[in-house]
């Protein structure tokens, strides 16, 4: 079977919530159009994620059509009011610095977004069958909490688990892809932080999530895949890079992924 994509999901406001799109552009800056299109930041210009402040995730977005206006939850509750999402809307940092107990800012850029590789600054990759797969390491956990930890930008379908792998070459070397007729270049495997061991809704830290994962991942390593671009297993999904040449093109839910070795 030929592995193609299944879910493409952009995260609109870095750090927090995504939501699903049936297609998506390719931005100027080699992005997912609107993907990590705002941040906010603190008083000294440092991102506000869920690295440092585990309240990000009880913020729950929810945008209009275009992203003209969001409206928040926090915590289960009933939504507030809405905002223009502008980053010159006073109201808007007002409600996030009262809810942070600090002063925060809100900035955009619109070309390439805030991505967290400056390198590597393409949508990340993941497949169906690995969010399965990782599921089933814990208890009470769905492939779709799997998706909310980890945050991959496009998950492919028709493929094992973790054949995503074979997206980054041994020699660390890009390695070139298409999906669809977009130009794509795997980069690296992701190194993952401290956000997925945390619940992605409550915030709440599950202490043997890292343990647990790195254990397993070794386990079921693929068997094709060198395994010196990993000296440890704390990683997963795929960095990749889109050529600015690709600029305007549309990815969309069904495309293929064309590369001979795969």
């Amino acid at each position: 079977m030929t592995p193609e994509v299944s879910r493409i999901t952009i995260y609109p406001v870095k750090s927090l919530d995504g939501i699903d799109m049936p297609r998506a552009v390719i931005s100027s800056g080699g992005a997912l159009e609107n993907d990590r299109r705002f941040a906010m930041r603190d008083e000294s210009g440092k991102y506000i994620n869920g690295k440092k402040n585990p309240r990000v995730h009880k913020l729950k977005p929810r945008f209009s059509e275009g992203l003209k206006e969001v409206r928040f939850s926090v915590d289960g509750m009933g939504e507030g009011p809405e905002f223009e999402l502008n980053v010159n809307n006073t109201s808007l940092t007002k409600w996030l610095s009262e809810y942070f107990s600090m002063k925060v800012s809100l900035v955009e850029n619109s070309g390439s977004g805030f991505p967290d590789d400056t390198d590597a600054y393409g949508p990340t990759i993941a497949s169906s069958a690995s969010y399965e797969m990782i599921a089933g390491w814990f208890e009470n956990m769905t492939a779709a909490e799997v998706h909310k930890r980890f945050r991959a930008n496009i998950v492919l379908n028709n493929c094992i688990p973790f054949r995503e792998d074979n997206l980054f070459s041994e020699s660390g070397i890009e390695k070139q892809f298409q999906i669809g007729n977009i130009l794509f270049y795997g980069v690296n495997p992701c190194n993952r932080c401290i956000v997925p061991t945390r619940n992605p809704d409550t915030g709440e830290s599950a202490s043997e999530f890292q343990r647990i994962f790195i254990e397993k991942r070794k386990e079921h390593f693929p068997p094709e895949i060198d395994a010196g671009r990993f000296d440890h297993y704390y990683k997963f999904t795929v960095n990749t890079r889109i050529p600015f040449s690709e600029a305007g093109k549309v990815i969309a839910a069904g495309d293929k992924v064309l590369l001979n070795s795969y």
